[in-house]
């Protein structure tokens, strides 16, 4: 398992030579929009699930940009 708490994540991506780091990145993120749309599909309180929704996005957008990252680094 890969230690994706790192001091410098910037760093850690740059030297990802074999894409490890990234992804172990997403299956992380993955896993947390998988954990927040649960906790949306057990109903929440409107201001609640506003709140849990912009989570959400927020983590799939992290997704996508740690897969644009990835295509960066692999076209080097």
């Amino acid at each position: 398992m890969i230690n994706i708490d790192v001091t410098d994540f910037d760093e850690a991506l740059a030297a990802d030579h074999d894409g490890s780091f990234h992804s172990a990145v997403e299956r992380h993120l993955v896993q947390a929009v998988a954990e927040q749309n649960a906790l949306i599909q057990r109903g929440l309180a409107p201001a609640e699930f506003a709140q849990a929704s912009k989570v959400e996005a927020a983590l799939t957008k992290a997704i996508d940009v740690i897969r644009f990252s990835r295509s960066l680094h692999n076209s080097k």
